[in-house]
């Protein structure tokens, strides 16, 4: 029989009748979540009032069910998109578009580990160290922009009070990487899985020599670590 699976645990069948499931009886779930495949095309067999042996023939991805899914696999999901959108985020134009997706994406994920965690703090840690490596790399970006320009007009006492500026820039950077330590730190944590911390390690050092070739290299390095970190990560802990 052919049908299409309208709730957690009921499949309408093409004849209109309504036959009840349990989720072990689907051969090809995989690691998806109900909710994740709610609309499905489905064939099955019946016993009495149960559908049996069901096989997802056609898979519609509930975009709702992800956004409020807080299983694993919607995790990833939304980790994934985070990740896409943030690379996205180079492109000009557009790119703040998808950086401003990125980010929602990424707090929808963090969310989700926290309800499952019943973390108090990987969320706050985490909006923190996004905030003060923005606002941060802003500052610095604007006094060093202005500070060209006063060197061309050799303006040397606006010069000194811009060298100020991009100072005070470095010094909020290096407050955002304290809270993004603390955030990868409880993450690895949580998820029992090293390398999101490894990552973020990589990532400051090529931070910290952005200015040779070397540095690019531990940035890519970095992205594909984390990458992985998300790919591997399997179990979400509870916070003691």
């Amino acid at each position: 029989m052919k049908g299409k699976i309208i709730d957690t645990a009921l499949i309408i069948a093409n004849d209109d009748k309504r036959y009840s499931f349990d989720k072990t009886d689907i051969v090809n779930l995989s690691d998806k979540s109900i909710d994740m495949i709610i609309g499905s095309e489905v064939d099955f067999e019946i016993e009495g009032d149960k559908a049996k042996s069901i096989y997802i023939t056609k898979a519609k991805f509930n975009v709702d069910a992800v956004l409020k899914g807080s299983d694993i696999n919607s995790i990833k999901i939304k980790a994934y998109t985070s990740l896409i959108c943030g690379a996205l985020g180079l492109m000009p134009f557009v790119g703040f578009v998808f950086s401003i997706i990125s980010f929602v994406a990424m707090i929808l994920a963090i969310l989700a580990i926290n309800k499952n965690s019943q973390s108090k703090t990987l969320l706050r840690n985490y909006v923190i160290y996004f905030i003060l490596i923005f606002f941060g790399g802003l500052i610095i970006s604007t006094f060093s922009a202005v500070s060209v320009g006063l060197v061309a007009l050799s303006n040397d006492a606006g010069f000194l009070g811009l060298g100020f500026g991009v100072i005070f820039g470095f010094i909020v950077v290096v407050a955002g990487l304290i809270f993004g330590y603390l955030y990868y730190k409880e993450l690895s944590s949580i998820t029992n899985e090293p390398f999101f911390l490894y990552a973020f390690i990589l990532l400051i050092i090529g931070k910290l020599t952005t200015l040779i070739f070397i540095g690019f290299i531990f940035v890519i390095a970095a992205i594909i670590l984390e990458i992985i970190a998300w790919v591997r990560f399997k179990e979400i802990r509870q916070v003691a």
